[in-house]
């Protein structure tokens, strides 16, 4: 722990940085502290031991000075906040962790974290790659690669989180690519960027959400839903949500007015319309009445989110307008889609 903090940039430090650079570049179209804002979600959050947990989160240093070397020449932020070497480093990790049939622990993992934003589990030293099915093993390595760092749980305890939100984006596209490679499902590229782009611009987002469950409703059988249950439902939905970003940035288990939210949506630069979705699995067997019964309970949460937390303050700052979604889903088929 004595070296966590030289692992990567303090926040001071980046500050430090971006203001000797604003001084003799004289570029710069943001200030300072805008600019923190901006890189904070996608390069920030590394704790490398759970005794600096009280201290600073650090900044991956790579990823600043990605972002430096493009912004500093004409004041513009990146369009692409994720450096390519990032996503090509990850391309090997899903390789190394992929998923097969003989062992679904690899894929549960990956699931769980993401659904949770956080996994518990002991951090080991000493591992061989063949025994990457089991779950430690796995979250060790995932750990050493910086792909999950030291946090809490959503009570305060020690847990393994999701660094940020470039870790967050190459989870979505593992799980996407599980999915798709080992339950049949795909969607078309160019469909799911016409309904994000109605989510984005129309504050729509019944389309892209009817499409992704017809899209599953189709092409996933009863054995696979009756096995896996709520969690392979949302990270079904999650992964397809997360993985088509080019108009949202989205988050899972967003904390809300002490509850949790399944999925939020912020709108990338220029958009104007966020969502809260709370979504609600029934069995296949599930009652009329008691899909009634949990769009009540879903319509009640949303409220309770929206009535005041920081995330509403953020919409106002921005000038959003937040769109809160109730979704329920019975065995594999949508069975309601209402805003709230």
């Amino acid at each position: 722990y004595q070296f966590n903090e030289s692992m990567g940039f303090s926040e001071a430090e980046v500050h430090t940085m971006l203001e000797y650079y604003r001084n003799q570049a004289g570029t710069f179209k943001h200030s300072v502290n805008e600019l923190i804002d901006i890189m904070k979600p996608y390069y920030n959050n590394y704790c490398f031991a759970k005794e600096s947990l009280s201290g600073d989160r650090m900044f991956n240093s790579d990823m600043v000075l990605y972002f430096m070397l493009h912004y500093i020449p004409n004041g513009i932020v990146p369009e692409n906040l994720i450096d390519s070497n990032v996503s090509s480093d990850m391309r090997k990790v899903r390789k190394m962790v992929s998923y097969d049939r003989k062992n679904e622990g690899k894929g549960k993992v990956i699931e769980e974290t993401l659904n949770n934003g956080y996994i518990k589990s002991l951090v080991t030293s000493e591992f061989r790659l063949e025994d990457l099915g089991k779950k430690s093993s796995l979250v060790s390595l995932l750990y050493y690669l910086g792909l999950l760092s030291y946090g809490t749980d959503e009570k305060g305890r020690t847990a393994l989180v999701i660094t940020n939100q470039t870790v967050r984006e190459q989870y979505y596209t593992y799980l996407y690519d599980f999915y798709s490679s080992n339950f049949g499902w795909q969607a078309d590229s160019d469909d799911l960027n016409d309904f994000g782009l109605l989510a984005n611009e129309d504050g729509d987002i019944h389309p892209l959400l009817t499409y992704i469950c017809d899209q599953m409703n189709e092409q996933t059988s009863n054995r696979d839903f009756n096995r896996e249950g709520e969690s392979f439902v949302k990270g079904y939905i999650v992964a397809t949500v997360g993985n088509n970003n080019n108009y949202f940035v989205c988050r899972t288990e967003q904390e809300l007015n002490h509850g949790y939210c399944d999925i939020a949506l912020r709108p990338r630069q220029d958009g104007i319309h966020a969502y809260l979705v709370e979504l609600k699995y029934l069995k296949p067997s599930a009652s009329d009445e008691e899909v009634e019964e949990c769009y009540n309970t879903a319509v009640g949460q949303l409220k309770a989110y929206s009535a005041s937390h920081p995330f509403v303050q953020e919409c106002s700052d921005h000038s959003w307008q937040l769109h809160s979604i109730a979704l329920i889903v019975r065995g594999w088929k949508m069975v309601k889609l209402e805003e709230v």
